[in-house]
C-alpha cells in the first residue's frame, strides 16, 4: 500500500512540474505577439461604373434548345444533326420511305403570350460543330428556302411532347449521305419560328440533357412488302440567335440565349495598405417591373475577374474566379442577388490582379432566355446601386 502512494505522488509531481516549466520546443511558442493589435472593419462600396455589352454564348452542351421569337425582334433558332451509325440504315437503302416524324420535349418556355406558336423546320446547309457554333457562325446561307416541317402548339410546359411528319424526301437525302459517302452532304434540321408569329420562346430538351426525351427521328418504311420503323434519339445539337434590329440594352442587364451581359466596376484604392479580407459580397438589386425570369431555370447570376480592361468579355477561366449568386430573401418586397467574392478582392488588393471589375452572367445563359435587369451605378436612389460589402481586418 505505501508503494502505491508513493508512486502516486511522484506521479502528481511530474504533472504539475511539466506543466509549468516553458517548453522546449518552437510549438506553441509566440503564435501571437500580444503587442500586436489587430482591428477589424466594415464598410461597403458603391459601383463607380457599368457596361451592358452583348458577349458570346456557345450553348451546345446546354439543356434546352431554345427557338422563337421576342417582341425586340430577336430570332433564336434550334440546329438538329440526328447521329446514327452507317449499319443502322443499311435496312433503310432502297427501301421506300413512307413517312417521317420528328419529336420534342418541352422543357421551357419564356415570354409566350399568345397561342398557338407556329414554328418552321428547315434544312442547314453548312457544317457545323456544336462546341464551337454561335451567333456569329450563322450567316443568311446557314438554313434552306424550304419549309421541311410545321410545328403549332401552346408551348405548354406540361404538355411535354410536341412533334410533325417531316418531308421524306429530305430524310432520303439525310440517309444517303450515310450510306453513300459521294451523295451530296446532309448538315440536319433547323428550327425557326415563322415569320410573323407571336412573341416567345420554347425550349426543347437536348441529345445529353435526357436520353429518353431527347429529339426523337421516326421513320416509318416499307421494304420487300413489309413495313418497319427505325427511331434515332441520339445526336447533337445547339441554338444560336439573331436580330432583326440592334437590341437596345439596359444598364445592367444580363439575359440567357442572346449573350446579354455586364461589366460593374469599383474602386477599392481605400485599401491600399493590403488588409486581410474577411469577407466581401456583392449585391444587386433586381428591378422587378423591367426583369423577366419565369422560373423554369435556375434563377442564379454567374461572377467572373475581368482578365482586361481594353476587351468587355476577357475573363479568368478558372474556376476558383467564378462564383455564383442568387436572391438574398425572395420574399422582399426589394430582391438582392448576392454572391460571396472574398477570394476575388483578397487578390485586388494585395495587387496580384488587377482591378478590371466583375463580369456578371446570367447562369443558364445556354439553356434559358431569363432577363434580369438590376439598378445601375447611376440609379437616383442610391441604396439600389451595385453594393461591395466588405470586412477586413488590419493590424
Amino acid at each position: 500500500m505505501k508503494n502505491k502512494i508513493t508512486f502516486f505522488l511522484l506521479l502528481l509531481a511530474a504533472f504539475y512540474t511539466g506543466c509549468t516549466e516553458r517548453p522546449n520546443t518552437q510549438v506553441g511558442n509566440n503564435l501571437v505577439d500580444p503587442s500586436i493589435q489587430i482591428a477589424v472593419f466594415d464598410t461597403t462600396f458603391t459601383s463607380v461604373s457599368d457596361t451592358t455589352f452583348k458577349g458570346t454564348v456557345i450553348p451546345g452542351t446546354g439543356s434546352s434548345n431554345l427557338v422563337g421569337r421576342t417582341s425586340a425582334g430577336e430570332d433564336v433558332v434550334t440546329m438538329l444533326n440526328f447521329q446514327t451509325s452507317p449499319r443502322s440504315f443499311d435496312s433503310l437503302d432502297g427501301a421506300v420511305i413512307d413517312t417521317a416524324n420528328i419529336s420534342l420535349t418541352v422543357n421551357y418556355r419564356w415570354n409566350v403570350t399568345a397561342i398557338p406558336v407556329r414554328l418552321d423546320m428547315y434544312e442547314i446547309l453548312q457544317p457545323w460543330n456544336y462546341l464551337t457554333f454561335s451567333s456569329d457562325s450563322a450567316s443568311s446561307n446557314t438554313l434552306g428556302p424550304h419549309i421541311l416541317a410545321s410545328y403549332s402548339d401552346s408551348m405548354n410546359y406540361s404538355r411535354t411532347v410536341i412533334s410533325t411528319p417531316i418531308d421524306t424526301t429530305t430524310v432520303r437525302k439525310m440517309i444517303n449521305s450515310y450510306l453513300h459517302p459521294d451523295s451530296t452532304a446532309f448538315y440536319g434540321f433547323a428550327l425557326r419560328a415563322a415569320a410573323n408569329t407571336t412573341p416567345g420562346i420554347a425550349g426543347f430538351i437536348t441529345f445529353t440533357a435526357n436520353s429518353v426525351l431527347s429529339p426523337t427521328l421516326t421513320i416509318i418504311y416499307s421494304r420487300n412488302g413489309k413495313k418497319d420503323s427505325l427511331k434515332i434519339n441520339y445526336g447533337f445539337d445547339t441554338f444560336y440567335s439573331q436580330y432583326t434590329t440592334p437590341p437596345v440594352m439596359t444598364p445592367i442587364e444580363v439575359q440567357g440565349g442572346f449573350g446579354i451581359r455586364s461589366n460593374i466596376k469599383f474602386d477599392l484604392s481605400s485599401l491600399n495598405n493590403k488588409p486581410v479580407i474577411n469577407n466581401a459580397v456583392l449585391e444587386l438589386t433586381l428591378n422587378k417591373s423591367q426583369s423577366q425570369i419565369e422560373g423554369y431555370s435556375p434563377d442564379t447570376i454567374a461572377v467572373y475577374i475581368r482578365s482586361s480592361d481594353s476587351n468587355l468579355d476577357n475573363i479568368y477561366t478558372s474556376t476558383q474566379w467564378s462564383a455564383y449568386g442568387a436572391k438574398k430573401d425572395s420574399s422582399q418586397t426589394t430582391i438582392v442577388y448576392q454572391c460571396k467574392v472574398t477570394p476575388f478582392v483578397q487578390q485586388w488588393v494585395n495587387n496580384v490582379i488587377v482591378n478590371n471589375g466583375f463580369n456578371i452572367r446570367w447562369a443558364a445563359e445556354n439553356s434559358s432566355a431569363d432577363k434580369a435587369i438590376f439598378y445601375s451605378s447611376t440609379e437616383a436612389d442610391r441604396t439600389k446601386r451595385p453594393a461591395l460589402k466588405i470586412v477586413y481586418s488590419k493590424k
